[in-house]
């Protein structure tokens, strides 16, 4: 992925946004001064994967939601140029994945794509002895909605003030490592995103509607953990 990219997603993520947690107040009671605020770990989650979406459009990539049942849906980017797939996950998240390594997280299935022998997608998906639960969810995925990608990447960050962190992660389904890049040094906080580079006139609502509808076709069902 190109740095100018990298660097955007490190920012929108490892940063709070206190702007959209008042915002989130203020919605839920006119004076800011909310009883609860029960939503806020998932309204935290729909900002972020509304930027990773607007990162998507402002550069020219793609996009995908997959839906995990019917309680929580996740953005993650497709860069068909690289043949990318990536993914976004706090650290205390990821950590929690590799403690349980559950064979149909998003994450260990996305993952068969790190795989160094290509997978025939034209598998029987009901000949279990073939291929495992994992492999399975995955061929269904591809064939499904024809995702072109040949490897996986996983993006996690941190945002707890004075430790924020942004990294680079790949493994195997089987959750072993293959590859990992520390990118904290690109957390900036003055950093703003740059919108100047947006198509220009009256193709930028068009271009951004297509993208949108793109993406409502683009709901992936997986399997509940």
């Amino acid at each position: 992925m190109e740095e100018k990219i990298l660097k955007e997603l490190a920012n929108i993520l490892s940063v709070k946004d206190q702007d959209s947690k008042e915002q989130l107040a203020y919605a839920i009671d006119s004076a800011g001064n909310p009883a609860t605020v029960n939503s806020r770990p998932v309204y935290n989650w729909d900002v972020r994967y509304t930027k990773i979406r607007n990162v998507a459009i402002r550069n020219g990539m793609d996009f995908v939601t997959i839906s995990r049942g019917s309680l929580w849906e996740l953005v993650a980017l497709v860069d068909e140029k690289n043949e990318e797939i990536s993914l976004f996950l706090s650290e205390k998240n990821l950590q929690k994945v590799l403690k349980e390594k559950s064979p149909t997280h998003y994450m260990s299935i996305l993952s068969v794509l790190n795989k160094e022998e290509a997978l025939q997608t034209s598998l029987d998906l009901g000949d279990s002895s073939e291929v495992g639960l994992t492999e399975e969810l995955f061929i269904k995925m591809m064939n499904d909605y024809e995702i072109t990608a040949k490897k996986t990447y996983v993006y996690t960050f941190s945002d707890t003030y004075g430790q924020e962190q942004f990294s680079m992660y790949r493994f195997t389904s089987n959750y072993d490592l293959i590859e990992f890049e520390n990118y904290s040094d690109l957390i900036d906080s003055t950093f703003e995103v740059d919108t100047t580079d947006k198509v220009k006139n009256d193709s930028t609502e068009s271009t951004t509607v297509d993208k949108l509808k793109k993406q409502e076709k683009q709901i992936v069902s997986l399997k509940n953990n």
